[in-house]
């Protein structure tokens, strides 16, 4: 739900935190597809849908089942992380009761994931600003820059892109360029210059 603005992703997640009753993990795990249809019932967050939201949680269960979800990517891709999620997401988008849709991008296509790779940032690094819930499974140097415009904007003044489009692609050449300087993090930089590129103070 990282998209949009502070004040909306707030309010959309105490509206969920209701309708799951504060109780996120037994919600997924535990309730059918059809209890989750009803207690999503209603609920839409900018242009997402419940069946959209029934899909993920429900993809979400299925992951959960078998081998855990970082060491089936450290499995997979531990060096790309971006390619060792794609079979993983492949299993949600054919299995999940309903399509997640753009809740959920295809880290097969051309689009950078900017979610997708602020979500692995959150889980992999481990700082004062990532919790690293996942560090022990897998490596900060497979992770891809989240590219939005502010970081685009800035990587093109820096001339870490020529990129005109902010793709998958020019993701791909900016988080090379950082590897450079951090190759075991290069995530390092994301924060101060996506920041420096809303013009905020850090």
């Amino acid at each position: 739900m990282a998209f949009g603005r502070v004040a909306s992703i707030l309010n959309a997640l105490d509206d969920l935190n209701r309708r799951w009753e504060g109780q996120p993990h037994d919600f997924v795990m535990q309730t059918s597809v059809k209890e989750k249809r009803k207690a999503l019932n209603g609920f839409v967050y900018r242009w997402t849908t419940p069946n959209q939201w029934v899909g993920l949680l429900d993809g979400w269960r299925q992951l959960q089942e078998g081998v855990s979800v970082p060491e089936r990517i450290a499995r997979e891709n531990s060096q790309d992380l971006r390619a060792g999620l794609i079979p993983i997401l492949q299993d949600v988008y054919t299995g999940a009761a309903e399509h997640p849709g753009y809740l959920l991008p295809d880290p097969s296509g051309p689009g950078a994931c900017k979610r997708l790779a602020m979500w692995l940032r959150w889980m992999v690094r481990k700082d004062e600003i990532d919790p690293g819930l996942w560090s022990e499974h897998l490596s900060p140097e497979g992770l891809w820059v989240p590219l939005d415009t502010h970081m685009f904007r800035i990587a093109r003044r820096l001339r870490l892109t020529r990129r005109k489009t902010a793709d998958g692609e020019a993701a791909r050449r900016i988080t090379n360029a950082f590897k450079k300087f951090s190759p075991q993090d290069p995530l390092r930089y994301d924060f101060a210059i996506t920041r420096l590129g809303m013009g905020v103070d850090v």
